[in-house]
């Protein structure tokens, strides 16, 4: 852990995905960006508004602002890494304010501080979501809420709204966190409030929490001109809690002794925020002491001030927000009716906001049991506070240990990159296999790992990339770039769009490469080898020649099956349905196609192909699409896969779709059937379905027109 703080410029926390990103697109906003709200290092030639990546605009600007004062680019992983460490030294800081003002002891106050700083699992979030790991942004929330409430005025008001702005600059959920725990300060203080001092309270909440959402919006709009984001992010039913998220015992030290209680169900990281040994030693003593007070009448022991009510609360509402309720409960499809709250996904998040209130509010009661004022309780404070510190210790050593990733040349000058990609300009770099993850609608994750090599070398060498690892891209303009490393049946529009000629840097893992990628490095030019990934160079005529060679491509079909139908082996069948099934989505399954399986099929792998009328639209490639086989009314086989993963082709805005999978010897019947429970009330349109075997290969005539294995050229 001391070498994160003595050497922070020498370690990435993240050393792939979102982590990596954050500081390569941070580094290259203040290398290479002329504006300071968008952002052109991904997603190339469009780039994106810097709010919709990692590009940390709240720092990344700051120190574009100093930059002609000094230029502090090559310390941002540095200036990154100290933010989040250093967090948590305010965490502890604004935490034991916080108990100083609940009126405990000045070393329970410390020690209090400490263990909930050292436990909280937000130490977690800096592997990822870096803005997110400022460990002391809710402590102050609660702080600042405190402060304002023994005196309300517009002054602190402001303070707080100010706080509100600063935070949400880093991360835009910071104002959703901060909305449910004002909700509940106010609803905690209003109880015995006037009506008059009520409407003063939800004015001055209007105003802390609407105003920094205003201004936060006015920048995203200001910074981006793209109207085609997705209406609804994947994940809101996904990235949430559970109660064993909060209550079982994940990787700590004691867990062993747990296993009986494991959870059956996976539990997702996103929302996991296990409370601790000590919440349940106070749990425990709270619950007995109860029952002691209940039997010896003092009821007067059960009466809370309105800041504990406020704690309360906000613990309760955020544990209830993490777990999706109430669209939890059976009601997922109320989720379009929600406008923009939908788009806050990542609902698991409030797992580790509830954890400060929760324990502040159980610390604040077990120091007011009468049995802890007295020396044994004194003694039963500090043991529960030891454990809780040796399993936060844990936490945190854990943490230091899987973010202790060297830095070496990651992000630095092009000295040592292979002369042969420095000694030529090169307008921007393209993975293969291709990776473009954040419009919510298409994934193509990278799974070769090619991340840290694509960001290396784009940063060394001042050059974008057509990839994108962000969130909410533009649905029209991923379909445009995706297109590039699909079947060609059409020119890329894309390339149209692109400011030069120059030719485009490959790099790329030929082991893992699909059919298109691989035929367009065939006409590349190879230009060295960096590890276990190759660097070629591909001319910009290449995509026309492709596809030229497409269009005019010799079939070996020579063997005729039907009227309709020619094959390359007579020994084989195919079958093409000349189906055209148009309907509009509602919350059932709709058929596409049922059809008897031929008896060469059974056994034998296929490819399942057919169109989809204007795919670009915004959560038609989220429709579920299910393949069923039959014998009888039994089951066989179950296939399934969104449109968005499927994709093999793009033509004028059509997409056609392309499944693999095995016919059971069993099945006599097959189905398939489409459902979009996002889209109630839209058309959706599928034709042209095309079952063979894996390696047999067709030509149809339809419409005057010869179409090889259900592919259509422009």
């Amino acid at each position: 852990m001391s070498n994160l703080w003595l050497n922070p410029n020498n370690w990435i926390f993240g050393k792939d995905g979102d982590g990596l990103q954050t500081y390569y697109q941070s580094q290259w906003h203040l290398k290479y960006d002329t504006s300071y709200w968008h952002q052109s290092s991904m997603n190339y030639p469009y780039g994106e508004s810097i709010f919709f990546t990692g590009g940390q605009p709240l720092i990344s600007n700051v120190l574009r602002l100093l930059k002609p004062l000094v230029d502090l680019t090559d310390y941002t992983v540095a200036i990154t890494n100290s933010l989040m460490l250093g967090s948590a030294l305010l965490c502890a800081a604004f935490l034991f304010l916080i108990f100083q003002r609940l009126k405990l002891q000045p070393w329970m106050s410390l020690a209090a501080a400490i263990l909930i700083t050292f436990t909280t699992q937000q130490w977690h979030r800096m592997l990822g979501h870096y803005p997110l790991a400022w460990i002391y942004a809710v402590p102050g929330m609660l702080y600042l809420l405190m402060w304002y409430y023994e005196k309300i005025s517009i002054k602190r008001s402001a303070i707080i709204v100010a706080y509100i702005l600063f935070l949400s600059f880093g991360h835009i959920y910071y104002i959703m966190f901060f909305g449910v725990v004002a909700c509940s300060f106010m609803l905690a203080h209003s109880i015995k409030s006037s009506s008059r001092e009520r409407l003063k309270m939800l004015a001055h909440l209007f105003f802390q929490v609407a105003l920094p959402f205003v201004i936060l919006q006015f920048f995203v709009s200001y910074s981006s001109d793209v109207i085609d984001r997705t209406s609804l992010p994947w994940g809101f039913m996904v990235f949430r809690s559970s109660m064993p998220s909060y209550l079982y015992p994940f990787a700590v030290w004691y867990e062993d002794y747990f296993r009986v209680f494991h959870p059956k169900e996976y539990i997702e990281t996103e929302g996991l925020s296990y409370i601790g040994i000590a919440a349940y030693v106070m749990l425990i003593a709270l619950i007995i002491s109860s029952v002691y007070y209940l039997l010896k009448k003092h009821f007067g022991r059960f009466k809370m001030e309105a800041t504990g009510w406020a704690m309360l609360l906000s613990a309760f509402f955020a544990v209830l927000i993490s777990f999706a309720f109430p669209f939890n409960l059976g009601n997922e499809d109320w989720l379009r009716f929600t406008g923009p709250l939908q788009q806050f996904r990542g609902i698991g998040r409030f797992a580790f906001v509830s954890f400060y209130p929760m324990m502040i509010f159980l610390f604040h009661r077990f120091a007011g049991i009468t049995f802890i004022q007295s020396q044994a309780g004194r003694i039963l404070f500090l043991i529960m506070v030891l454990f809780g510190l040796k399993e936060g210790i844990d936490r945190v050593s854990g943490f230091a240990r899987d973010v202790s990733n060297e830095r070496k040349e990651m992000l630095g000058s092009a000295e040592h990159l292979p002369e042969p990609i420095k000694s030529k300009k090169y307008q921007a770099i393209l993975p293969m296999p291709y990776f473009h993850v954040g419009s919510e609608n298409i994934w193509l994750a990278d799974e070769s790992m090619l991340t840290p090599l694509v960001f290396d070398v784009s940063y060394a060498l001042g050059i974008p990339t057509f990839a994108a690892l962000m969130s909410r891209t533009s649905v029209s303009q991923t379909f445009m770039s995706v297109e590039l490393t699909r079947e060609l049946m059409e020119y890329p529009a894309i390339l149209k769009d692109l400011p030069s000629d120059d030719p485009i840097l490959v790099i790329a893992d030929t082991s893992r490469m699909n059919e298109q990628e691989a035929l367009l490095l065939k006409h590349s030019v190879f230009l060295c080898n960096m590890g276990s990934k190759q660097c070629y160079e591909l001319p910009l005529e290449v995509f026309g020649k492709v596809l030229e060679e497409k269009r005019n491509r010799n079939t070996d079909t020579t063997f005729r099956q039907d009227e309709f139908t020619m094959i390359s082996d007579s020994s084989k069948q195919v079958l093409f349905l000349d189906i055209d099934t148009t309907f509009v989505f509602d919350n059932d399954w709709t058929q596409l196609v049922a059809e008897d399986i031929p008896d060469s099929f059974r056994g034998k792998k296929v490819l399942i192909s057919f169109w989809v009328d204007d795919i670009v639209r915004d959560l038609i490639p989220r429709t579920s699409i299910e393949i069923i086989q039959y014998r009888e009314k039994d089951v066989t086989g179950f296939d399934a896969g969104i449109p968005g993963k499927k994709i093999a082709g793009l033509l004028r805005g059509d997409a056609l779709l392309e499944y693999e999978i095995e016919i059971d010897t069993e099945s006599d019947r097959i189905e398939i059937l489409a459902r979009n429970k996002m889209l109630p009330g839209e058309k959706f349109r599928a034709f042209s379905f095309l079952i063979r075997p894996v390696g047999v290969n067709c030509t149809i005539l339809r419409d005057g027109i010869n179409s090889y294995n259900n592919r259509l050229f422009e």
